[in-house]
């Protein structure tokens, strides 16, 4: 009997102690959020849209997509995977120049791009070979080669995105502060900001996420800026004697181009950036159609580069004639290559959010305009390999 009651002791003694440590714990419940423990939620972070921005490196000219990453870079907070596109004798280079440099903390992606399957679809003009380049027609296979993302940013090499207040700094040294680490990295980009405050720049119009937010139109596969759509660049086309309309890139002496119904006047777009829904691209068969009427040309000379705008405008105009949404004109002020003398006034650039260097006159080369800009996102090349030519070089 004693040795039952004593069992009985411990175990109503146990059944206190269970009670008081239930007690204990409801009472003093630390909240969930001050727990130091992993917790299975969603990062936001890592549910951060990815703006894919595709750019080619091209040889003798790797140096224009470098300025490009650079300033976009720069200006952003957005998470941006770059893809730089490159044929297999140039990736090594930009790889090299990318790893070795202050754009080493970019997240981006190298694509060889086969110029194969271009084979019997580019009519040969000698008036401006530079416009011949495989990489010139990477825009006409996006889907191809970037499979994963729904809405894809494409920009010519030749371009800078810029801040409003224009701060005259060197590369990747100014920039807002960032609200998060970059691209999930430990560093923050502490840059430091020279000749203005940092709030000054923190509300820079020149973010590549607005121009990824232009709005499509239903059964629009993408988006373009208009020749005719500022005022403001009516007086450069002029004064270079530039065509902004269909006639300019197609031969309207030729039947087939007739048969479009495509009124001559009718105002034509630049093809050098764009913003692109892939679904469509893909539903609608833009590649396929683009090279059918890349190998019209080669057999009927139905558009060449002596006109407008060489072999790459001319096709995409037939094939989004009449089905393309608008990007803000801001966001492509274009034509600063055209002529080495020929510039907008400085209040104008002050509002451009990207610029465009597409002509003859490009801005690491001379003569040119308004390079000063471009060189402000410029990181050399530790290769050495690529330089800028300057007047007294």
């Amino acid at each position: 009997m004693a040795l039952l009651k004593k069992v009985n002791q411990i175990l109503l003694l146990l059944l206190v102690l269970t009670v008081c440590a239930i007690l204990y714990s409801k009472v003093h419940q630390v909240p969930l959020a001050l727990r130091n423990e992993t917790v299975d939620l969603e990062n936001p972070e890592e549910m951060e849209e990815e703006i894919p921005v595709v750019i080619c490196a091209a040889a003798g000219r790797m140096g224009a997509a470098v300025a490009a990453i650079s300033s976009i870079y720069s200006n952003t907070e957005a998470n941006v995977l770059f893809y730089i596109i490159g044929l297999k004798t140039t990736i090594p280079h930009i790889r090299k120049w990318i790893e070795n440099s202050k754009l080493k903390e970019i997240k981006f992606k190298v694509v060889e791009f086969n110029p194969m399957v271009l084979k019997g679809k580019i009519r040969q003009d000698a008036s401006r070979p530079e416009l011949l380049q495989p990489l010139n027609f990477v825009r006409f296979y996006l889907p191809s080669l970037i499979q994963k993302h729904e809405k894809v940013i494409y920009l010519d090499d030749d371009v800078i995105v810029q801040v409003r207040s224009r701060v005259r700094c060197q590369a990747l040294q100014c920039f807002p502060p960032p609200r998060r680490s970059w691209v999930g990295r430990e560093a923050s980009r502490d840059g430091q900001v020279t000749g203005t405050s940092q709030s000054a720049i923190a509300g820079n119009p020149g973010d590549i996420q607005e121009l990824y937010d232009t709005k499509l139109a239903p059964g629009h596969a993408a988006a373009f800026s208009d020749d005719c759509d500022l005022p403001s660049t009516h007086e450069m086309v002029r004064s270079v004697g530039m065509q902004n309309t269909y006639m300019g890139f197609l031969d309207f002496r030729k039947q087939a181009i007739r048969d479009l119904g495509i009124s001559p006047s009718t105002c034509s777009f630049n093809p050098g950036v764009i913003v692109g829904n892939m679904t469509e691209w893909k539903h609608q068969r833009i590649t396929q159609q683009l090279e059918k009427w890349m190998q019209r040309n080669v057999e009927e000379n139905l558009y060449s580069s002596t006109l407008g705008g060489g072999v790459v405008t001319s096709p995409m105009l037939i094939v989004f004639h009449g089905k393309y949404s608008s990007i803000n004109p801001m966001w492509h002020i274009r034509h600063l290559g055209w002529s080495p003398d020929a510039r907008y006034s400085e209040q104008f650039l002050q509002e451009a959010k990207l610029l465009h260097w597409n002509g003859r006159y490009k801005p690491w080369d001379y003569p040119s305009v308004h390079t000063d800009l471009w060189e402000n996102w410029f990181i050399p090349d530790p290769s050495g390999k690529f330089k800028l030519t300057h007047p007294d070089s």
